[in-house]
């Protein structure tokens, strides 16, 4: 639940970046707060695999695996 949280807060702040699109300043803005904002989840998913795949000491070839999962887009989801 926490780390759905955290998504549904960075999305929110990319939209929130979206709406105040009326310039060149604020585009220059919404395009460093988004990008952060993408940056921020992506580093938070990569740290919650790590620490659950590093709890016994040993990455495996599955854990990895999950990773990759995290990592691609949900491109069929959003349909």
């Amino acid at each position: 639940m926490y780390d759905k949280a955290i998504n549904a807060t960075g999305l929110s702040v990319m939209g929130v970046a979206t709406i105040a699109q009326t310039n060149e300043v604020f585009q220059l803005i919404q395009i460093i707060i988004t990008s952060v904002s993408a940056l921020v989840i992506l580093a938070f998913n990569i740290w919650k695999w790590y620490k659950k795949a590093s709890a016994d000491k040993k990455i495996t070839d599955e854990e990895i695996d999950e990773l990759e999962e995290i990592l691609k887009p949900k491109d069929k989801e959003n349909k």
